[in-house]
């Protein structure tokens, strides 16, 4: 019995040893964003934050490819309703 109540002690510890390195292990090998790569938002999804006079529906001309650090390129130009999700910034630029 005690042979028994052992193993299962040591399976439990060796469980909770492997769970213990995958967990610390998360996380370390993550891709770097590029130097030139505007910070990722904190919002989301990120609000537009700029004028949509003359502009609607007109997203991905910029956005598709990406323009510049102030067009950053979209990561799912299939989706072409944008403000179905993103909204302007104030409400000047309704």
């Amino acid at each position: 019995m005690f042979q028994k109540r052992k193993g299962y002690v040591l399976a439990l510890v060796l469980v909770v040893v492997a769970l213990g390195v995958l967990v610390a292990g998360c996380g370390q090998n993550q891709p770097q964003p590029a130097e030139t790569e505007k910070a990722q938002p904190t919002v989301y999804p990120p609000v537009i934050t700029h004028s949509l006079e003359g502009r609607v529906g007109q997203c991905l001309v910029c956005h598709e490819e990406g323009s510049g650090v102030d067009a950053p390129k979209t990561s799912h130009p299939e989706r072409a309703n944008c403000q179905q999700c993103h909204v302007a910034q104030g409400a000047e630029q309704q």
